[in-house]
């Protein structure tokens, strides 16, 4: 292993023009390149053999560790995984001999990159969502657009040019924390909640309805003649509002009741962009007070109604 070792640091040197000598490497590396690591409390230094597994992936794609293009996070099982920030994706893009140029579109709700290809007739175009994507700490919070956009770009740089074993420091954090490290088995995430799912969880639990006992009133033929008709009195604050609906128009549907998913309110918003339906407006032809851009607080009646109205 340690001859391995040594010809791969002598090739990452002769790279990056720092001679044909790599000894002077590695103790650099393992403190510069790695994020410290802790077993049983205490700070342990990255192992040769995950050394290795960095030096691999970073002469492959000739990613420089000391300028943040590659760094390596230690997982639970002596492994590594290796995360290739922005300026390093921008790197192996920019170098790729086939690379023809790139575009983005974007608003507050989506990203599109369009990556072109020489020896393509038609380019890669991937479309990244504000409400899947973004987190609820650090940068996301003062730029949530150009995160938005860098998550795009290295999308749709995978699908073009086929990158694969590196990732981004968000995709490295949920793999890393999926693993249980007793049982091997992917276990749910412990990292922090998008704002999607967290504006998911915020719903209030519906409550059960006052039951409300509408008395039975018999018709003309019911009642004998001269007989009196006893109707019992329902306090208004037990009764339930009636809504006057315009002839012609579905009645909107009440914002109680089991919120719709994550999922649900994404299928909404898809299909109106790609069928062009002004979805603000039928929010207001219905009498919905939700935010366009999430559809938080959108009810699975609310989907329902919303689904038959795009038909």
């Amino acid at each position: 292993m340690a001859k391995a070792l040594d010809t791969l640091l002598n090739t990452l040197a002769e790279k990056l023009g720092m001679g044909d000598d790599g000894a002077g490497l590695l103790s650099a590396l393992k403190a510069t390149a790695f994020k410290p690591a802790k077993v049983s409390g205490q700070f342990v230094a990255p192992t040769d053999a995950q050394i290795m597994a960095l030096l691999v992936v970073s002469n492959q794609y000739g990613l420089n560790p000391w300028l943040k293009e590659i760094y390596a996070f230690p997982d639970k099982f002596g492994g590594i995984v290796p995360v290739v920030g922005v300026d390093g994706w921008s790197r192996i893009i920019n170098t790729h001999a086939q690379y023809d140029g790139v575009e983005f579109e974007q608003d507050e709700k989506m990203c599109t990159c369009t990556i072109y290809r020489k020896d393509r007739n038609h380019p890669t175009r991937i479309t990244e969502y504000m409400i899947e994507c973004r987190g609820t700490q650090g940068a996301w919070l003062t730029h949530p657009y150009r995160f938005l956009r860098h998550k795009a770009l290295i999308q749709c740089a995978r699908l073009a040019f086929g990158f694969g074993g590196i990732y981004e420091q968000d995709e490295a954090d949920r793999i890393i924390e999926a693993v249980d490290m007793t049982t091997g088995e992917i276990a749910a995430p412990a990292r922090p909640r998008r704002a999607s799912e967290a504006a998911q969880t915020a719903l209030p639990t519906p409550s059960e309805p006052d039951l409300v006992i509408v008395p039975q009133v018999k018709t003309a033929e019911q009642v004998p003649v001269n007989s009196a008709v006893t109707v019992e009195h329902v306090p208004a604050q037990h009764a339930a509002p009636v809504e006057h609906v315009p002839e012609g128009q579905a009645a909107a549907p009440q914002k109680t009741g089991e919120p719709a998913s994550t999922g649900e309110c994404m299928n909404i918003i898809k299909t109106c962009n790609a069928k062009r339906i002004d979805l603000p407006g039928l929010l207001g032809e219905l009498g919905l007070d939700l935010d366009p851009a999430t559809l938080t607080g959108m009810t699975k009646d609310t989907f329902k109604a919303l689904k038959a109205r795009m038909l």
